[in-house]
């Protein structure tokens, strides 16, 4: 992986300023393809289940309140 000086720069400035200077700059390594697509399909079905349930909510208000 390949940073730029300009990302580098602002890093070590930010080391820096939070008085780490000596700390070493640690980087995630990269997600694989597999990892990264099983992620965004838990990520999706939670967004949608939460989604869903919140218009669940929405409608049966009145109905949940009076019971």
């Amino acid at each position: 992986m390949i940073i730029s000086d300009e990302v580098t720069g602002s890093l070590e400035h930010n080391v820096e300023k939070e008085g780490h200077k000596n700390s070493p700059l640690f980087f995630a390594p990269a997600l694989d393809d597999r990892f990264y697509a099983e992620s965004y399909e838990l990520r999706k079905a939670a967004s949608t289940m939460t989604k869903a349930s919140i218009e669940w909510f929405q409608s049966n208000l009145t109905v949940l309140m009076q019971s």
